[in-house]
């Protein structure tokens, strides 16, 4: 009987995730790089004005992002670019390994499979072609930059080393037109929460668009019941969020706002596109549960051992358990332990032996010193010739 534990489950997906924590350096033995994904241009969706592989391609047509890929090793390396299948699971993306990408045969790059000399760079440029009879639809999809170490058979550099190093960074493309990709969001809520940073202002930012999002922002605060001078501005920045999706990021304010009456002045922005939004709150910092996930998690996954362990504790057979704890106690015991048992059960033997066979003895000695019987016809016999000597005895004559 198998069991799975989703504690081993959480570990693994936390592996495979790049989508929302995009690694931007990787190394592997003596092997290294970085990537730099440059500022794209303006675009009236606003998607494209920043250091992110997002793209909105109309179909028959096609666009352009450049990156730096750049070697942090002191050897030469083979650089290899692909692209990857990405799904999610649990609301989280995750690189497909074994999958294809259905936008694998649309990208292509203008360099690719070339050697990086130590600590040297290369600029790429990727282009993303979309047929022109597909349909209005949007991609995930992952860069893959790939450092392995030169292999020559006749060269003897002692830097000639096995390995590999990978970078995977977020794609997405939506196929359409910028009017059916504008990025929209919202600045939803604002409170106080206490982290291990210090007190922070969490705010909590929806994607409404059908693109991608990652909000760089700041907040503003003056008093309400009493005149202050407006404090901050306090930055923040969202980790990607997804269309349809809410996430929070925290302006860390420290000591400087207490808790009380706040007049709170947000800004939001993706690329060119900017919101606003001013609130009133009763500010007051509760511990962060950024954390309770987690914990849910590990509770979960400690539960699911416990009750393994019952089950199997429940259903495994009694006599099986007796056998295992005898051979354990028999096990435990030591030679020496061993050999004065085996001394003490030879003495017993002996000496029930040796009881046997005085008994035997002492037996044999009283039927040999035992009184023979008489028989039946000696003893009639007797009292024949008794009778007879009897009568034939002569009378003594009277006086």
């Amino acid at each position: 009987m198998k069991f799975r534990n989703p504690l081993l489950s959480i570990v693994l997906t936390a592996i495979f995730s790049f989508y929302f924590a995009m690694p931007t350096v990787a190394a592997e033995g003596n092997l290294g790089l970085s990537l730099q994904i440059l500022q794209g241009d303006s675009s009236k969706s606003g998607l494209e004005s920043n250091t992110r592989l997002w793209f909105v391609v109309e179909p028959g047509t096609s666009k352009s992002r450049t990156f730096i890929v750049q070697s942090t090793a002191a050897v030469s390396e083979k650089i290899s670019l692909s692209i990857g299948a990405v799904k999610r699971v649990n609301g989280q993306s995750q690189l497909a390994i074994g999958e294809t990408s259905p936008i694998e045969n649309w990208v292509s790059f203008n360099s690719n499979d070339f050697i990086l000399a130590p600590k040297a760079d290369k600029k790429i440029v990727m282009t993303l072609t979309v047929p022109v009879d597909e349909d209005i639809n949007y991609f995930s999809a992952m860069l893959l930059v790939k450092a392995s170490s030169i292999s020559n058979q006749k060269s003897k550099d002692a830097y000639s080393v096995p390995g590999a190093a990978q970078i995977a960074a977020p794609i997405f493309l939506g196929v359409g037109t910028e009017d059916e990709f504008i990025t929209a969001f919202e600045i939803k809520d604002v409170f106080g929460v206490d982290t291990t940073e210090g007190k922070a202002l969490r705010v909590e930012i929806k994607n409404n668009g059908k693109t991608p999002v990652s909000i760089l922002g700041d907040v503003q605060v003056t008093g309400i019941t009493f005149q202050t001078d407006t404090l901050g501005p306090y930055n923040f920045e969202t980790e990607t969020i997804a269309p349809g999706e809410s996430k929070f990021a925290d302006a860390i304010v420290g000591d400087q706002i207490v808790e009380g009456k706040w007049r709170i002045y947000i800004t939001a922005s993706q690329g060119a596109i900017t919101e606003t939004r001013e609130f009133e709150k009763n500010i007051t910092y509760s511990a962060s549960n950024s954390l309770l996930p987690l914990l849910i998690r590990v509770a979960i996954g400690a539960i699911s051992i416990l009750l393994l362990l019952w089950v199997y504790r429940a259903f495994r057979p009694r006599v099986v358990q007796r056998r295992g704890l005898a051979v354990d106690k028999e096990n435990k015991i030591s030679e020496e332990t061993r050999a004065l048992i085996a001394e003490l059960e030879a003495k017993t033997t002996a000496l029930e032996a040796e009881v046997a066979k005085k008994s035997v003895r002492k037996k044999a000695t009283k039927k040999a010193t035992a009184k023979k019987p008489v028989s039946s016809k000696g003893a009639v016999e007797k009292s024949a010739s008794k009778k007879v000597a009897k009568k034939t005895a002569p009378r003594r004559p009277q006086k």
